[in-house]
């Protein structure tokens, strides 16, 4: 009897774990037929986005108003920086559900709430369906004229204001976002005996706790005590120079905190602020033309040099770039200048490059034809 009973028991064992086990493979082929099929996309369907979350930036908030780039290191700004992170989690999960393939970019907390990544144009309405996304915009590469060159110390009288003062910008920083940058030249040359504000500890303290908005090696950014920052954030490579020909780049910074040199000449030269610091970031990319050509620049890539820049708490950030007919409030980056303004840095920008040519407005200004533009916001 007993004998029986235990048979009988061992059956009804192996007919639940059968049972279960039908019915596991039943889940899990409904669980299979629910899973959509992977898609494949070609190059031509996939276009570069900024996915911009709701929600206020780590400096756009009435609380950084005025406190500087110091606000980044309080407990405050972090917590919100974790929840703004969070959010952004969230967002790029559902994206990846509907394009598995997802690689994010760079990612904005500080200036902008959002992200870069590369996604099928076929998907954007359903990553704004998304109660996360605020929106989701192309990412807008222009192509500009090459910045050309003025005099510009001579003309702004910054010798006598230096003397005057005695402000020559120690202790300051200054980010310019620009073209080539002859990092080697000797108005960028080591300092010595000046305080300074960011150092190559500095650096690599910001990459491992903060991290920029893409991955860089902290060793290869910082050139000197006099360029601790040197990025392109045109192809996200340490920054070499690459045309030596186009430099832009090097003469703005030249105006703004070269150091004092004594040219073949004999005469004495420096920037308006001899002693600051500079970070250079290039954000032109592919170069078209002989003499006077053009570059390409992104929306992403100046929106990438500003969040970084404010993350280094760089007190200027100079932009001197533009485009004819080009509106402030519909820039991509828009938000990100609002939020470096909210916190205190000053930002500089430029305008009227292109104000007496005759191909763009067809008069040329004189004094009977004066200039009717204006200037955005």
């Amino acid at each position: 009897m007993d004998h029986n009973i235990t048979q009988r028991l061992i059956s009804a064992f192996a007919a639940t774990l059968l049972s279960c086990s039908l019915c596991a493979g039943s889940v899990q082929a409904i669980e299979e037929e629910l899973v959509p099929p992977a898609v494949s996309y070609d190059d031509s369907e996939l276009v570069e986005v900024i996915v911009k979350l709701n929600g206020d930036a780590v400096l756009a908030t009435p609380e950084a108003s005025g406190q500087g780039a110091d606000y980044i290191d309080t407990d405050a700004a972090q917590s919100a920086e974790e929840k703004l992170r969070a959010a952004q989690d969230k967002a790029e999960k559902h994206i990846r559900k509907l394009y598995p393939a997802l690689e994010i970019k760079r990612r904005f907390t500080l200036t902008a709430n959002g992200f870069t990544c590369t996604v099928p144009e076929t998907i954007i309405s359903e990553i704004e369906d998304d109660p996360l996304v605020e929106s989701v915009s192309a990412v807008h590469t222009d192509i500009i004229s090459e910045p050309q060159l003025a005099t510009a110390k001579e003309l702004g009288g910054i010798t006598d204001f230096c003397n005057n003062t005695g402000n020559t910008g120690e202790g300051e920083v200054i980010a310019i976002i620009d073209t080539e940058f002859d990092v080697t030249h000797d108005m960028f040359a080591p300092m010595r005996g000046k305080e300074t504000k960011i150092g190559s500890k500095r650096i690599a303290e910001i990459n491992s706790k903060y991290g920029f908005s893409t991955e860089l090696d902290a060793d290869k950014v910082y050139i000197s005590n006099k360029i601790p920052f040197a990025y392109d954030y045109s192809d996200n490579t340490p920054y070499v120079l690459a045309a030596p020909a186009h430099y832009h780049g090097t003469h703005v910074s030249g105006i703004a905190a070269g150091n004092r040199i004594t040219t073949n000449e004999g005469k004495e030269i420096s920037g308006v602020a001899p002693d600051a610091q500079l970070l250079m970031m290039k954000v032109y990319g592919s170069y078209y033309g002989d003499n006077y050509g053009t570059f390409t620049v992104s929306d992403e890539s100046i929106a990438a040099a500003i969040e970084d820049a404010v993350k280094l708490k760089a007190d200027v950030i100079n932009m001197s770039f533009g485009r004819v007919y080009e509106y402030y409030d519909t820039l991509a980056y828009a938000d990100s200048i609002r939020a470096a303004a909210n916190a205190g840095v000053m930002l500089c920008g430029s305008a009227g490059n292109a104000a007496d040519d005759g191909n763009i407005r067809g008069q040329k200004v004189t004094a009977e034809n004066v200039d009717t533009g204006n200037i955005s916001e």
